[in-house]
């Protein structure tokens, strides 16, 4: 015999040849799906795990974003109060170094308002800014500036004479005097003659006076005054 030679015996019939593997096909089926099952439920509760925390997180953000949301409206009211109140304070403090002293000069009608002058008002006050027509011609003057916006340097203002005079005859000796006199030396600190405007009719009312000789008429008289400047 040769050594070399081995000898297998095969004590196995030819039925009970099932698979070359240690395990059966009838156990490996079972096992794998179960296993592919317990994998899908594992991840469906990661997923839903998930889901859940992030609608919860969500919640809290919206809940959050809410509670700032009105707190933010505040502080954007605030912020705007605040610089309207400081806008005010500013201009407040323009009008406190800018002061046009005119009661010395107004002190001057006394020479100016005859026995047969009655004044009936008197408004010193700032002109409103004018809007700007499409057929406007182009402001050459800081005073037509004034008057066309509101400027940061300048302010235009205007003086008001409204009154009523006795004259006898149609030419108007009462009302050319007092003008005559509102054009002197002491009043060229304040107004400006350029745009003056005055108005004066009969008046109705009181057609004669109880002299019977004279007229009573009235009159309305506009100054542009120099504008207030703060600088």
């Amino acid at each position: 015999m040769n050594p070399n030679k081995s000898l297998h015996f095969d004590f196995l019939l030819e039925s009970e040849r099932f698979s070359s593997s240690p395990l059966r096909v009838r156990f490996m089926i079972p096992v794998v799906g179960f296993l592919c099952l317990a994998a899908s439920l594992v991840i469906w509760q990661v997923d839903s795990s998930d889901s859940h925390a992030i609608t919860l997180k969500k919640k809290s953000l919206e809940a959050d974003i809410a509670k700032l949301k009105s707190s933010h409206e505040l502080v954007l009211k605030d912020r705007a109060e605040a610089k309207e109140l400081a806008g005010q304070l500013e201009q407040l403090k323009y009008y406190q170094h800018s002061k046009n002293r005119v009661g010395g000069t107004l002190s001057s009608l006394t020479n100016c308002v005859t026995r047969n002058i009655q004044l009936t008002e008197l408004a010193y006050s700032t002109q409103m800014p004018h809007p700007v027509g499409a057929g406007q011609s182009k402001p050459k003057t800081p005073l037509d500036i004034a008057k066309l916006c509101p400027t940061n340097t300048l302010e235009a203002v205007n003086l008001r004479f409204k009154g009523r005079y006795y004259q006898s005859g149609v030419v108007p000796v009462e009302l050319n005097n007092f003008l005559a006199a509102l054009s002197g030396n002491a009043f060229t600190s304040l107004v400006t003659q350029v745009n003056r405007q005055v108005d004066y009719q009969e008046d109705p009312s009181k057609n004669r006076s109880e002299s019977k000789e004279m007229d009573v008429y009235t009159f309305d008289i506009n100054y542009e005054c120099l504008p207030r400047r703060f600088q």
